[in-house]
């Protein structure tokens, strides 16, 4: 639970909901923080925890590196998709990406760069992230960062 540990640091902001899925109640978290690493950067986290805390689904930008790490934490059969859209200060689309990660992979880590693959994503970009248990409606709430 790494990810709620770092839920401590100064400019937190924190949302929380209840979905269902199967009958089985989750607890939704979505956060952003200031970068220490990455001046103007925020973080952003999302994630879905079984509320018997007997397993997790959860997505983190890093705009350190523009970094995002995917984790599927509950054997249900459905994979961790998690979603990345980048826009600019006027709302435009520049890119958006899905992430698919399965129990078997744990904890996923991606480098994200640019539509074309010729880099990073620019600073300044508006970067929102979000993670569903796939082939279900179930889904965190979207967390806006800035890389």
């Amino acid at each position: 639970m790494a990810l709620v540990a770092a839920c401590t640091v100064v400019g937190l902001t924190i949302s929380t909901t209840g979905p269902a899925h199967a009958a089985t109640f989750w607890d939704t978290e979505s956060w952003t923080d200031p970068s220490d690493k990455d001046p103007g950067g925020v973080e952003a986290g999302s994630g879905l925890w079984r509320s018997d805390g007997s397993g997790e689904y959860w997505v983190f930008f890093d705009p350190y590196g523009e970094k995002l790490s995917v984790k599927d934490g509950y054997a249900d059969g459905h994979a961790a998709r998690a979603r990345v859209v980048v826009t600019d200060a006027q709302g435009h689309t520049q890119d958006e990406d899905t992430f698919y990660v399965g129990t078997a992979d744990g904890l996923k880590e991606y480098n994200l760069g640019t539509p074309d693959g010729s880099g990073d994503i620019a600073e300044g970009l508006n970067v929102t992230v979000y993670v569903c248990i796939n082939e279900t409606t179930t889904c965190s709430p979207s967390t806006f960062g800035k890389a």
